[in-house]
């Protein structure tokens, strides 16, 4: 069966559909409370099993990673009639209201982290960086200021910018990694599609995904390799844009997705996305972030989070660790001169926290 089927389903010769892109629902807005159904349904699965199981016999630990973490913590927001026990979010892409939004900070890093680099002092020590980067980052800077958005064509002035965004020195760590993998772009176009709920062959600005060249083998094992946001295994994502600016050939496309946060129905998407930092009932929260994390940077996402839910009478505990990122599987190539940690096993441990305090009461 499919795992989701869409509207238009003439999907024919290379074009890719995926469900979170292309559903044409803002799924995000409804994660926590498809995360509720799916505890209620676990906990119906475990009435119909053992009898006379009641499900206020049943301890239940909503925990979650980056997306999920979001999910988890929607989740107990919504929770009038108390079926979650306790909370551990790990890494949330979560947005309070009044702070800046996942993609809209995705969007000012996609366009001025790469002329920052252009500084080869400062990409020098960052994590993936490259000679490459520093040519590239300063055809970036002149693309910027050639469209009138740096003040001077320089990495300094770039940084200015993201600095009066709202990114700290922590969250610039891994520019060159987010860069180099063209992780900025593959978000905003998977994102702008969700939100403005556009199918497959109308997605914002002439993105595509297309699999041209993906095996049949490949795609018999998409079900359990594909992420869910593509490209990756034979999916690549077309830019109908890439020939509009030889000397930075991604600048179009990038500007034309920075440019819709200026679209009133993406910002309703992002409204209904946001969260509250409020639950119904008293029980142990747990968040754990990563101090480096350049994908969900801390300032963004778990600190304001934090702030708001304690300022709205919330308990929390809040974890931040140094030398923690965002992906784990990084830990294998980043160079051996910092103390970088993973942050899954502080993940766990949060979980240990949450059980003993459900146990002890406290």
């Amino acid at each position: 069966e499919l795992a989701f089927e869409p509207a238009d389903t003439a999907i024919t010769g290379p074009l890719i559909a995926a469900a979170h892109a292309h559903s044409q629902i803002n799924v995000e807005a409804f994660w926590g409370e498809i995360t509720l159904d799916a505890t209620r349904w676990a906990l119906e699965q475990l009435g119909s099993r053992f009898e006379n199981l009641r499900s206020d016999q049943v301890t239940v630990i909503a925990t979650g990673l980056s997306n999920g973490g979001h999910a988890v913590l929607r989740a107990l927001e919504a929770d009038e009639a108390g079926l979650i026990d306790a909370v551990v979010s790990i890494m949330p892409n979560i947005s309070s209201p009044d702070t800046a939004h996942l993609y809209e900070y995705a969007a000012m890093a996609a366009l001025y982290q790469p002329c920052l680099l252009g500084d080869a002092e400062f990409a020098a020590g960052l994590p993936f960086a490259n000679p490459l980067l520093i040519g590239a980052g300063r055809s970036r800077c002149q693309s910027l200021f050639e469209a009138g958005m740096l003040s001077e064509p320089d990495s300094a002035e770039a940084g200015r910018v993201l600095r009066e965004f709202g990114f700290d020195q922590d969250s610039l760590t891994f520019s060159a990694a987010t860069v180099a993998l063209d992780i900025w772009r593959v978000v905003l176009a998977n994102y702008a599609s969700a939100y403005l709920k556009t199918p497959a062959d109308a997605m914002p600005c002439g993105f595509r995904f297309e699999a041209p060249g993906a095996s049949p083998a490949q795609k018999q094992a998409w079900w359990a390799t594909a992420s869910g946001s593509p490209p990756g295994n034979g999916v690549v994502l077309v830019d109908a844009m890439l020939e509009e600016h030889p000397t930075d050939p991604h600048f179009s496309g990038l500007r034309c997705l920075f440019t819709l946060m200026n679209d009133d129905r993406l910002q309703a998407s992002l409204a209904a996305t946001r969260a509250e930092a409020r639950w119904p009932h008293d029980i142990p929260v747990f968040i754990v972030h990563g101090q480096h994390d350049g994908l969900i940077p801390a300032v963004f996402s778990s600190r304001p989070y934090v702030d708001r839910a304690r300022a709205n009478g919330m308990t929390v505990d809040y974890r931040e660790i140094a030398g923690a990122q965002h992906f784990d599987a990084f830990l294998n190539v980043l160079p051996g001169e910092h103390d970088w940690v993973p942050i899954l096993p502080h993940g766990w441990e949060a979980l240990d926290r949450a059980w003993s305090a459900l146990e002890s009461g406290r």
